[in-house]
């Protein structure tokens, strides 16, 4: 049997089943979520400053694709002390997003990833369902009626 790839987003109950039932399946977090979560540090951090948010993530993001995930950890690790330093209150959602890292920490290698010719994004297989369903009414329509009486 060949290698089996799974590309998910944090989805506890997803993790859950690719343990249960595909134990040796090499798993990636998508990479739009993991950024998606990233941005919700960086809009908590920067609440009234866009620019400052974006260049916050942005060298985050550059990190996490091409193989700093450990240091993108750390980054999201040493924001408590980083908010202490500067008297500000750590914001309610970052300890959330630090525990989806933690958590995750095992699943965004992207550069390893990528070089083996494997995706990153499960945007291919979300736009695939999406058409499906969107398609299927049509195609049950088209269909030519049963013969007979």
């Amino acid at each position: 049997m060949g290698q089996v790839f799974v590309v998910a987003d944090g989805g506890v109950w997803i993790w859950n089943l690719v343990a249960d039932r595909f134990a040796e399946a090499t798993g990636v977090l998508d990479f739009y979520h993991a950024s998606q979560h990233l941005w919700a540090v960086a809009h908590a951090l920067h609440p009234e400053n866009a620019t400052a948010a974006r260049a916050w993530v942005e060298p985050l993001w550059h990190q996490l694709r091409h193989g700093g995930e450990a240091g993108v950890l750390q980054a999201l690790q040493d924001l408590p002390a980083w908010c202490a330093r500067r008297a500000q209150a750590l914001p309610p959602p970052v300890p959330t997003e630090i525990l989806y890292f933690e958590k995750h920490r095992e699943h965004p290698h992207y550069a390893t990833q990528a070089a083996k010719g494997c995706p990153v994004g499960s945007g291919a297989m979300e736009s695939f369902c999406a058409q499906r369903q969107t398609l299927r009414p049509v195609l049950e329509r088209t269909r030519s009626p049963p013969h007979g009486p």
